[in-house]
């Protein structure tokens, strides 16, 4: 057992269990987004200098793309129910197959290893009624936490050229689309990006830049905040919301906004050094759930770094665990600190990916803070409108995880 009290490492840049996340490591990432968004050049830019730092990249095809290249192109339209529902499944089940031979190439080659997905499995959703989507999920024995938390570590939807940038919308590079009309087009994008809301790791890449190339940089940076390279900042703002009636903190969202319901539970575990914090994550839906280990280091103690130092300053690495291995850890957890439980609700309102956190057991009481993470300057974003903000609270230290889990009287 490790001792309660954390004691200082010796050199700055040691990192705590870096060999569990880089031996043989497979980070698995889906790059999708509508017809005409720039996934192509992206996957191109992306591995290119990857592999020019010395990481293993592997790219999975668009499955649906080879279906079409092979004479399988079918016209989903023309379709009945029944038949679209053996289609989207033949599909679904083909991706997973691929990404999952892909991965076992990534773990026999040893080497850290980053897989980039040309869609994911969750993309079949945008192309299905809802109660043929039902259907799929009961008939397969599917649920959401399992093909969609569990299998990818990050998605990154790059928005369509048909929205904001429209004068190069093309189709003429993928065999497997068809949505010549720009509505068309706008919708299946925004059809596809719900899909993928109350992943843990959505990052939304749209066309509001200064050009191509700066949409396909801006994406490449979030893949390296993803596999934990610290080389561009990013932006992130939390807000405290006003509560009317203390006895009910959780925000209620509106019915026609989509909303994805997280159960989360975080536990910080002791750590040797004072300059890295370690943490394990329980989150699920409807009784199904993923464990994470995550491990940042800071590049001083941490009782004595600010709140924005807190957030922007440290070098995250995260890995997914099994149920056996999060027991494990509990053995270690930090008894300074209590487990922090969360109610986490995420959703899109105009284009962009919000989620509120509520906090059910702080040190503070209940309490919820809108949290907004981005690839490029939000300043310029607006906040829901069905919200009541109280006050910024992205410099407060006080309103971080790591301060609202301390047991006070400890």
């Amino acid at each position: 057992m490790v001792d309660a009290k954390p004691t200082e490492t010796k050199g700055e840049d040691t990192f705590v269990d870096t060999q569990k996340f880089e031996k043989g490591l497979v980070q698995k990432i889906v790059l999708t987004g509508g017809p005409c968004a720039g996934k192509t050049t992206a996957m191109t830019y992306i591995s290119t200098k990857l592999r020019e730092m010395g990481l293993k990249v592997l790219i999975v095809p668009e499955v649906a793309t080879i279906f079409a290249t092979g004479g399988g192109l079918i016209n989903i339209h023309k379709m009945t129910l029944q038949q679209n529902v053996r289609f989207q499944t033949t599909l679904i089940k083909t991706i997973m197959d691929l990404e999952d031979r892909f991965c076992e190439l990534a773990e026999i080659s040893g080497e850290q290893t980053v897989v980039l997905c040309d869609r994911g499995v969750l993309d079949s959703k945008a192309y299905i009624s809802p109660e043929g989507w039902q259907a799929l999920m009961d008939e397969n024995g599917f649920n959401m936490v399992n093909i969609r938390d569990k299998r990818y570590d990050a998605i990154i939807h790059m928005v369509t050229a048909a929205e904001g940038a429209e004068k190069y919308y093309t189709l003429e590079n993928n065999a497997a689309r068809y949505e010549t009309d720009l509505g068309v087009a706008i919708d299946i994008d925004r059809k596809i990006r719900s899909a993928w809301v109350g992943h843990p790791a959505l990052i939304i890449a749209d066309n509001l830049v200064g050009s191509f190339d700066e949409k396909i940089r801006k994406v490449y940076e979030s893949v390296l905040h993803v596999i934990g390279l610290p080389l561009v900042p990013k932006f992130y703002k939390k807000y405290l919301i006003a509560t009317a009636d203390p006895a009910k903190p959780i925000p209620t969202i509106p019915e026609d906004i989509k909303t994805e319901v997280i159960q989360m539970e975080d536990i910080y575990i002791k750590s040797s050094s004072r300059r890295v914090e370690r943490k394990i994550r329980k989150r699920g839906q409807k009784g199904s759930y993923t464990y994470i280990y995550s491990v940042t280091q800071y590049k001083k103690d941490i009782e004595d770094i600010t709140a924005t130092e807190f957030t922007n300053d440290g070098i995250e690495k995260k890995r997914q665990i099994t149920a056996r291995e999060f027991i494990a850890l509990l053995e270690e957890k930090d008894p300074k600190r209590k487990p922090l439980e969360k109610y986490r609700q995420c959703f899109i309102f105009e284009g962009n990916h919000y989620f509120i956190d509520t906090f059910i057991n702080s040190n503070k009481g209940p309490f919820s803070l809108l949290n907004i993470e981005a690839t490029k300057s939000i300043d310029s974003l607006k906040l829901p409108s069905f919200l009541k903000v109280e006050k910024d609270v992205t410099e407060v230290h006080a309103y971080t995880s790591y301060e609202v889990s301390k047991i006070l009287d400890a």
